[in-house]
């Protein structure tokens, strides 16, 4: 499509990875745009800030836990996928498109996932956002046991999307205390409890 420049006042500042979603996604950031990105083990986070200071959208989901440190109970935040984040390309500041080997010039980016030697694996807007609103709900966050975001409704009718029984419908029984579904898969015309990690469930429409 045709790139419209935007004028320095409308031109937003990225401050983090959820402020560039919750507030939209510029038009240069097609669908198609968004990719997974590869980076060394436990250089997530290092990766995401170099990526914003370049002017890319990027998105590293994280998992909040605590820890005992001398006798002291302190919440420390690493990335939810170990050496992975979301990128898309954007638009450099004299408005050309930024390009994959820009991106990849990037420090502590390391490369990224693809469907073939010559086509990096695109990621649908919706489903970074969707990580996005889980993370928002807490699902992965250790620290809030009493404050936990209900996710599925006991009776709710679910899809699973993945592990054995991907495909099938089921219907919601509870959420256990690690973010995993208990709910009751249609099998063969009989009710069959089964555990699923949250992820790998969505909601019927």
């Amino acid at each position: 499509g045709v790139m419209t420049k935007k004028s320095e006042a409308t031109e937003p500042k990225w401050k983090g990875s959820a402020l560039r979603l919750a507030n939209g996604v510029t038009p240069e950031h097609r669908a198609s745009d968004w990719f997974v990105i590869r980076s060394a083990t436990r250089r997530e986070l290092h990766a995401e800030e170099n990526l914003v200071e370049a002017g890319f959208g990027v998105y590293c989901p994280r998992l909040r836990s605590e820890r005992k440190v001398k006798g002291r109970r302190e919440t420390v935040e690493r990335a939810l996928f170990e050496g992975y984040l979301f990128a898309a390309l954007g638009v450099q500041a004299d408005g050309k498109p930024q390009s994959m080997k820009d991106l990849l010039a990037v420090d502590a980016v390391s490369g990224l996932v693809r469907l073939s030697r010559d086509r990096a694996r695109p990621v649908a807007l919706g489903d970074v956002a969707r990580v996005l609103g889980w993370e928002h709900a807490g699902l992965f966050d250790r620290t809030r046991r009493g404050e936990r975001a209900a996710l599925f409704e006991t009776g709710e009718r679910v899809r699973l999307t993945g592990g054995a029984f991907s495909g099938f419908e089921a219907v919601v029984v509870d959420m256990s205390p690690r973010q995993r579904v208990r709910l009751l898969v249609d099998l063969f015309g009989r009710s069959t409890p089964v555990e699923a990690e949250a992820l790998d469930v969505r909601k019927v429409a």
